[in-house]
């Protein structure tokens, strides 16, 4: 049989899968693999040596999660990594990681750009490899050969903005008395590890005969104007903000115009300006801020509450009769959506023969809410 022949490689990668984020900068990671060890080998030590182009990269850390001792050599563009198991050999798996490094551009990068990362030589003419344990001596490894591998900066092309269906009950928050339904507008289709946004732009329109805009807050500083039609939310960051896939963009916060009959679906749509332009966002990546047209996704809000929850705990429960009845001698207060779900009897009025009839309905004296007394 042929002999076993090891290999120490770097994969061919895109920047979009192994970028990551840390305190706001982006980095690269690139892993040094090995793979194809003769089972038989119990390694004791590893050796890499790699160059890189150093226009284009700058190298940051190395990590290794072999355990045993490491050492890192940056001159220039040429970097030594060295692994020493300190005790016995350990046998390394097909495409273990032996070291990845940790690169951040020391330039600006054009989409497509592609940059190489090689194994060489050392001064002495050592080359990459491994040493193992057999018969008690530490041998080198033969046959053990390298593959390059690079980096292709690919910049992403599309998102997507998207408003979820959601229920009243599940997105109401009570903001200085008054009920307010929380509207999250949220990103996807990013790489794996996000991307940094700095700015964004989105347009949206809604039923003004069943709600009231109020605020929008998420992870920027955003400015709203509400012509009347539509709303305009528009924010840009003197810092950049990591966003990952079904991350929050923004939340907008509605009121309800008069309180809302149970099974009302208010659609929230995504639109234009009067420009035609629709909703997008920026973001830094390969060291330049890059503009990008969102595909838009829309959603609704819908009120599929309970006659009788007049604590809208979605139940009817003796509580709610309670609720009715500490809110009539003014212990406490409903919700708008509060009181109208309380009005079971429908003579416009939260009284205490709503609370009554909550509680004839709870011991099934009456059938089902709401009821209209003769």
């Amino acid at each position: 049989m042929p002999e076993q022949i090891a290999k120490i490689y770097g994969e061919n990668v895109s920047s979009t899968a192994i970028s990551e984020f840390v305190d706001g900068e982006e980095l690269y990671r690139y892993d040094i693999k090995i793979t194809n060890v003769p089972a038989a080998d119990e390694v004791v030590g590893v050796q890499a040596f790699v160059e890189f182009d150093d226009k284009v990269l700058q190298f940051v850390e190395a990590k290794s999660t072999l355990e045993g001792s490491t050492g890192i050599n940056p001159a220039g563009n040429k970097l030594l990594f060295a692994w020493a198991s300190n005790g016995e050999g350990i046998t390394l798996d097909d495409d273990t990681v032996i070291v990845s490094l940790y690169f951040k551009l020391a330039k600006a990068v054009s989409n497509g750009a592609v940059t190489e990362i090689k194994f060489i030589t050392n001064t002495v003419g050592t080359t990459s490899g491994y040493s193992y344990v057999s018969d008690n001596t530490v041998l080198e490894a033969k046959n053990v050969v390298t593959e390059n591998g690079s980096i292709t900066f690919e910049i992403p092309h599309e998102l997507t903005l998207f408003g979820e269906d959601v229920i009243a009950a599940a997105v109401e928050e009570d903001v200085d008395g008054e009920a307010l339904y929380r509207y999250d507008i949220k990103v996807k289709d990013l790489p794996e590890n996000g991307l940094q946004f700095n700015s964004a732009q989105i347009f949206l329109t809604y039923d003004k005969t069943v709600f009231e805009y109020r605020k929008a807050d998420g992870p920027f500083d955003w400015q709203v104007t509400d012509s009347g039609t539509k709303l305009m939310l528009v924010c840009a960051s003197e810092t950049s903000v990591l966003l990952k896939n079904n991350d929050v963009v923004v939340s907008v916060y509605f009121a309800a115009v008069n309180p809302i009959a149970l099974g009302t679906k208010v659609d929230i749509s995504f639109t234009t300006n009067i420009l035609g332009d629709g909703s997008s966002m920026s973001f830094v990546t390969g060291g330049k801020v890059i503009d990008i047209e969102a595909t838009t996704v829309d959603g609704s809000i819908s009120f599929e509450g309970l006659y009788g929850d007049a604590n809208c705990d979605g139940e009817v429960t003796a509580a709610d009769a309670s609720a009715i009845l500490r809110s009539i001698v003014g212990l406490s207060s409903l919700t708008a959506q509060g009181a109208f779900n309380a009005d079971v009897d429908g003579d416009g009025e939260v009284t205490a023969a709503d609370a009554a009839a909550i509680l004839r309905y709870i011991v099934g004296l009456i059938d089902g809410l709401p009821v209209v007394e003769p």
